[in-house]
C-alpha cells in the first residue's frame, strides 16, 4: 500500500463546544499490545550484512535525508558536520536490512521494513537509536546509517512507517495490509483506525525485536524523527516507558488552535470527531506522561509546526527537556546555519550520562520593553548568545525575526531594541552557543504594545523602509524547500537580488519584515519599484501574504512587466488580484509577507533596487 508522500493536505480550529464522539474504547486499551504480539515478528534478513566506515569525507544532511520537504542545508556549511570524537575500535558499521510482522489483517501481515546500522567489533551491548524519516522521505540504510554517525558507539536503527514511494525511491519498503487512509476521521467505534496507530504499533514491534537483539543495550533506547517522524517518536515515548529519548528536526506538537499544515485533521470531518484526534493522535496529549528527555529542533516560521504550540508540548513535558529554534526558518528553508550538534549531544547525555546541555533562565525584559536579560547555566563556556526580537502579533510562521546581539553584563547577559521600537508588541527568545558547537534556545517571551500588523501609527524600518533594507538579502529567504531554489543576495546598491538555480530557471523569494508597513498600507496607493533587470525582460509576479504559509494564507498578486536595463513601476492596490477568487483587492492588507517570483530563461538574477510604498499620484509603466 502507498501513502500519499504529503502527509497532511487541504486542513478550521477544533469548534468549542462540539458533540465529542465516543468511542469503543479507552485510550489505554487502544495501546495494549496483547493482541499483537499473539503473533511472531517472523522476522527475515533481506540482504547480506556489510561494513561501512563509520567516518565520511562528505557532510551528512540528515533531515533531507529522511525527508525531501525538508530544505537542503547550505553545501558550504561546516557546523552540520563537526565531528564528534570517536572511541577506538568502533570506527566501523554493519549494515542489515530486515523485515519482520506488526499486526496480522484478514488481507496479510504488515511487514516492516528496517535498515540497521550498528558499531561492528564491540565488546557489548550498545544504546539503540530508532530514526524516523518524515512525510516526504523513506527508511533505508543510507539513513540508518545517517543516525549511527551522529551518535558515535550507537545503532541507527531506520524503520519505514508509510511505504511510500516504492517505484520510485526505495528499494525496499514497508508492505502495510491495511487499508490506505483518507482525508477524514474514522475514529469511532474504533480508534486504531488512523494511520499513527499503526505506525507506532510498528515501532514497538520493532522494539521488541531489537530487547532480543545480542548487540542492542535494551536499557537504553532513544528515538530521532524527523518532520511527521517527530510526532511517530514522541507519541512512541508517550506510551512505551522503553524509549528513554527523543530528538527531534523540524517537529513538535501542540498543533491545536493553529493554522499550521500539521493541524489539518482538526478540518476534517466528522467533525464531533477532532477531538478524539486531538486526545489520541497529537503529541501534547502524551507529553505529561513522556518520561523520557525530550529535545526539539525547531524552525521559527514552520508551515507545519509552530514554535507556539512546541512551547506548549516543552511546557507539558516532566523529563529533561530543551529545544533549539532557527530563525527565519521554514523547516529548514532559509535562516541562518546554527549547529545541530546539541541534539545528538542531549542524547549522549541522557542515554550515556554525559555533561547536560547549558540552558537559559530568568530571561526578562525592562518596563519599556527596550532592554532583555538572561542567564546561561552549563558546564560548557558560552561563545556567543544573541536576542530574537519579533514585533507584532501576527502567527508563528509569518514572523520576522531580528537579531540583536549581546553583552556580558557580570554572571548576566543583556541585549538592546532601538528606541525607535518601544511600545511594539514583540515576541522574543534566546539563542546561545557554547565554544564546543552546541547551539540551544531559551523560552519565548511575549510583550503587549501597539501591533504594527493594523496599527497605522507604528514605525517603520529605518529611513522608513517598507521592508528591512537594513540587513538586506538576510532580511528575505525562499518560503520553503518545495519552492524554486533561488539565490537571494544583496545589491550593490543595497537593494536586494534574485538568481534562479534550479533547471526550470524559476525563482521565488519572501520577506517577513513588511510587518511593520501592514498598519501604514492604508496611508497609501500602493508599492513602487525600480527594477534593475540586467540584459532581458520579463514579467514580475508581486505578492501581497495574509496569513503566511499557514492553512489560512491569502494572497494577492500583481503581474509586473519590466523590459531590460532600470525601470521603475507604480503599483496601485487594485493591481493586486486574489489568488483565490481572481477578485481586485482594493485593501490588501493587513499583511505579513512580501513574496516575489518570476522566471529568468538566461538564468540571470533581477534586483529590486527599491521597493516603498506609492505616495504621488500613479505614474504610467
Amino acid at each position: 500500500m502507498k501513502f500519499a508522500p504529503l502527509l497532511f493536505r487541504s486542513l478550521p480550529f477544533l469548534t468549542v463546544g462540539s458533540a465529542i464522539a465516543a468511542p469503543a474504547m479507552s485510550n489505554t486499551e487502544l495501546w495494549d499490545m496483547r493482541d499483537v504480539r499473539r503473533h511472531p515478528l517472523a522476522l527475515e534478513s533481506v540482504a547480506a550484512p556489510r561494513r561501512v566506515p563509520l567516518a565520511t569525507a562528505t557532510k551528512e544532511d540528515w533531515m533531507n535525508r529522511g525527508d525531501a520537504w525538508v530544505a537542503p542545508r547550505a553545501a558550504q556549511s561546516e557546523t552540520a558536520a563537526t565531528p564528534v570524537p570517536v572511541a577506538a575500535g568502533k570506527q566501523e558499521l554493519i549494515v542489515e536490512e530486515i523485515y519482520l510482522t506488526a499486526g496480522v489483517t484478514d488481507n496479510g501481515s504488515n511487514r516492516i521494513y528496517c535498515a540497521v546500522a550498528r558499531p561492528a567489533d564491540t565488546t557489548g551491548p550498545v544504546p539503540v537509536v530508532m530514526i524516523f524519516h518524515g512525510g516526504g522521505g523513506h527508511a533505508s540504510p543510507a539513513l540508518a546509517l545517517a543516525a549511527a554517525r551522529r551518535h558515535p558507539g550507537m545503532a541507527g536503527v531506520a524503520m519505514d512507517y508509510n511505504g511510500q514511494f516504492a517505484a520510485r525511491q526505495a528499494e525496499r519498503v514497508t508492505q502495510w495490509r491495511i487499508p490506505a487512509p483518507g482525508q477524514k476521521l474514522d475514529l469511532v467505534p474504533d480508534l486504531r483506525n488512523s494511520p499513527m496507530y499503526h505506525y507506532v504499533t510498528a515501532a514497538r514491534r520493532t522494539l521488541d525485536w531489537l530487547e532480543t537483539a545480542a548487540w542492542a543495550d535494551a536499557t537504553r533506547f532513544g528515538a530521532v524523527g524527523v518532520s511527521y517522524g517527530g510526532w511517530v517518536a514522541l507519541i512512541l515515548a508517550g506510551v512505551d516507558a522503553r524509549v528513554k529519548c527523543v530528538t527531534t528536526g523540524v517537529s513538535a506538537g501542540g498543533v491545536g488552535h493553529t493554522p499550521g499544515k500539521a493541524a489539518q485533521p482538526l478540518r476534517w470531518e466528522p467533525a464531533e470527531q477532532r477531538p478524539l484526534w486531538l486526545a489520541n493522535y497529537e503529541p501534547l496529549a502524551y507529553a505529561p506522561a513522556t518520561r523520557a528527555g525530550v529535545f526539539l529542533q525547531l524552525a521559527s516560521n514552520d508551515y507545519w509546526f509552530w514554535i507556539t504550540g512546541a512551547a506548549r508540548q516543552l511546557a507539558a513535558l516532566p523529563g529533561p527537556k530543551g529545544w533549539i529554534i532557527r530563525p527565519n526558518s521554514n523547516h529548514g528553508s532559509g535562516g541562518p546555519e546554527l549547529s545541530d550538534l546539541a541534539a545528538p549531544a542531549f542524547m549522549r547525555h541522557v542515554l550515556l550520562g554525559t555533561a547536560p546541555l547549558p540552558s537559559v533562565g530568568e530571561f526578562v525584559a525592562s518596563d519599556d520593553g527596550l532592554t532583555y536579560s538572561w542567564r546561561v547555566t552549563g558546564p560548557q563556556p558560552v561563545q556567543r548568545t544573541a536576542l530574537y526580537w519579533s514585533p507584532g502579533r501576527v502567527g508563528a510562521s509569518a514572523r520576522y525575526w531580528l537579531e540583536l546581539p549581546a553583552a556580558r553584563r557580570g554572571d548576566g547577559w543583556t541585549a538592546r531594541v532601538p528606541r525607535e521600537f518601544a511600545g511594539l508588541a514583540a515576541q522574543t527568545f534566546v539563542n546561545v552557543l557554547t565554544a564546543d558547537g552546541l547551539a540551544v534556545s531559551g523560552p519565548l517571551l511575549d510583550r503587549d504594545g501597539t501591533d504594527p500588523w493594523v496599527n497605522p501609527a507604528a514605525p517603520l524600518w529605518r529611513n522608513d523602509a517598507v521592508w528591512d533594507r537594513e540587513r538586506g538579502a538576510g532580511a528575505w529567504r525562499v518560503p520553503g524547500g518545495w519552492f524554486p531554489a533561488t539565490e537571494i543576495t544583496t545589491s550593490l546598491s543595497g537593494g536586494v537580488a534574485f538568481r534562479p538555480t534550479a533547471d526550470s530557471r524559476e525563482f521565488c523569494a519572501l520577506t517577513n519584515s513588511v510587518v511593520l508597513a501592514s498598519g501604514r498600507a492604508a496611508l497609501h496607493r500602493g508599492l513602487s519599484m525600480r527594477l534593475d533587470a540586467g540584459q532581458s525582460g520579463g514579467v514580475l509576479k508581486l505578492s501581497l501574504l495574509r496569513n503566511s504559509m499557514n492553512l489560512d494564507e491569502h494572497a494577492w498578486t500583481a503581474e509586473v512587466r519590466y523590459d531590460a536595463g532600470v525601470s521603475t513601476h507604480a503599483i496601485v492596490w487594485a493591481d493586486f488580484k486574489s489568488e483565490t477568487d481572481g477578485t481586485t483587492a482594493t485593501t490588501p492588507w493587513p499583511f505579513d509577507a512580501l513574496r516575489v517570483s518570476g522566471n529568468r530563461p538566461d538564468g540571470s538574477a533581477i534586483a529590486a533596487e527599491e521597493i516603498g510604498f506609492l505616495v504621488a499620484q500613479a505614474n504610467t509603466r
